[in-house]
């Protein structure tokens, strides 16, 4: 009897971790591709365990809040609400654990709850043109985040904690119009290949940009600057560089050359440098392979 009543144990507790294991599965980008993505939440009610993406973006009349049910879809692995009204973000988000995409542009949140970052499956933020104002501290807690979008929103300083998401790929700040300065903390993100920081009020460059070693697009359009480091010639990936619209731009300096071998094209349009022939030229010795738009 005692025999019995072991091997049932161990057989309920077996298929119970199967089970979860089954439900908590983070499926890769191709398998991903492969689901059917639900376009309606009652639809997708129905096969909760099946849905992995849905897309209820530009609902009339507009969602003024992220449906309590969608909480619900324990599977769920990318959410698009685009196009709403949504205000917040509850705190009930964290229960979404396998989740890898949110996109929730074109919304009205002004702020990021800090239950957020127990997401630690999500790969992509975009909460591209919102109201956000701040964002939370403790954003070292993401370990697969590759993506964070907040172009277009009301940040008033280049948040710090961003620099703690290790693994970030891409991050793009443009217009938010009253960022002035990047923190010397920013080379911390080692894995950065594409920064936009366009149309912000930036007055200069840390030193310390010459140290993120895989950056391959910097985008800083219509800003404020004067000058670059000399640091900027350490960039050795760099491939893209807009600077147009600085219009106080007046000077690069020498050690641009180095960046000669990798660097296809730059932009120093509507610029002090774009106004001085002898400027240019001097520019065109430097890289003599970079196609420059003045």
């Amino acid at each position: 009897m005692k025999k019995i009543t072991l091997i049932t144990i161990v057989y309920l507790i077996l298929n119970f971790y199967s089970a979860n294991t089954k439900a908590q599965k983070i499926l890769t980008a191709e398998e991903l591709a492969k689901k059917n993505t639900y376009t309606s939440l009652k639809e997708a009610l129905k096969k909760k365990k099946k849905v992995y993406k849905l897309d209820i973006s530009f609902q009339e009349p507009k969602l003024k809040v992220i449906p309590e049910e969608i909480f619900k879809l324990e599977n769920l692995q990318l959410i698009k609400l685009q196009g709403n009204e949504i205000k917040e973000i509850p705190a009930e988000i964290s229960k979404l654990k396998n989740l890898q995409h949110i996109d929730l542009y074109d919304n009205k949140i002004k702020n990021i709850p800090a239950e957020i970052t127990k997401l630690s499956n999500l790969e992509q933020i975009n909460m591209q043109k919102n109201r956000i104002e701040k964002i939370p501290e403790n954003l070292s807690d993401f370990k697969k985040l590759r993506l964070i979008n907040l172009k277009n929103n009301k940040i008033a300083e280049f948040p710090k904690s961003l620099c703690n998401v290790s693994e970030l790929q891409e991050l793009d700040l443009a217009e938010n119009k009253n960022i002035k300065k990047i923190p010397a903390e920013i080379t911390k993100l080692k894995k950065l290949t594409d920064l936009n920081l366009s149309k912000c009020s930036i007055t200069e460059l840390p030193e310390t940009i010459g140290d993120m070693e895989k950056l391959k697009n910097l985008n800083l359009y219509k800003n404020q600057l004067k000058n670059l480091p000399e640091s900027i010639g350490k960039l050795k990936t760099l491939s893209d560089l807009n600077l147009g619209l600085n219009k106080t731009l007046k000077q690069l300096p020498e050690t641009m050359a180095n960046l000669k071998n990798n660097l296809k094209e730059m932009s120093i349009e509507n610029t002090a440098l774009s106004r001085s022939e002898t400027k240019i030229e001097k520019l065109k010795e430097l890289l003599p392979e970079t196609g420059i738009d003045y």
